[in-house]
C-alpha cells in the first residue's frame, strides 16, 4: 500500500446550525471517507463553533468522540465567518496548505463535495498560512 502523503483539511464554521450537523455523518463524511480511500489521502475536519447559543457544540464534541480525524475549536463569542475560518486554518495539525471549507449547510455542496475536496496538485499560487 502506498504512503498517504497529501492531508486535506476541511473547515467548516458553525453557528447555531444544531439541525444541520446531524446530516454530517450520512452526506459529508462517507462521501469524504470515499474520497480519501480513492485517493489514497487523509482528510480532517475542523468544526469551527463561533459562538452558537444552541446545541450545535454539544453535538460537533459528540461526532469528535466517535471520528478521530475530527477536531472542534469553540468561540465563546461570535467572532464572524472570517475569524472562524482563521482559525480552524492555523489550527491545521498537519501544517500544510491544503484545506478547503465548506458552507454549514452542505446540502447545497454535498453534489459538489467530491471535486472540490479531491486532492489536486499544489501550485504554490496565492495561498498563504496565516500567522
Amino acid at each position: 500500500m502506498r504512503e498517504k502523503v497529501v492531508m486535506v483539511s476541511i473547515v467548516i464554521p458553525l453557528y447555531n446550525e444544531e439541525d444541520n450537523v446531524d446530516s454530517y455523518e450520512v452526506d459529508l463524511f462517507p462521501v469524504i471517507d470515499k474520497i480519501a480511500k480513492e485517493y489514497n489521502t487523509t482528510f480532517d475536519f475542523i468544526f469551527v463553533n463561533d459562538g452558537s447559543k444552541d446545541r450545535t457544540l454539544e453535538k460537533i464534541t459528540a461526532i469528535a468522540a466517535r471520528r478521530k480525524d475530527v477536531q472542534v475549536l469553540n468561540h465563546e463569542k461570535n467572532r464572524g465567518m472570517g475569524a472562524a475560518l482563521r482559525g480552524g486554518i492555523v489550527a491545521q495539525r498537519h501544517g500544510g496548505p491544503r484545506y478547503r471549507m465548506l458552507m454549514t449547510d452542505i446540502s447545497a455542496d454535498k453534489v459538489r463535495a467530491p471535486r472540490g475536496c479531491a486532492p489536486r496538485p499544489w501550485t504554490g499560487t496565492g495561498l498563504r498560512r496565516p500567522g
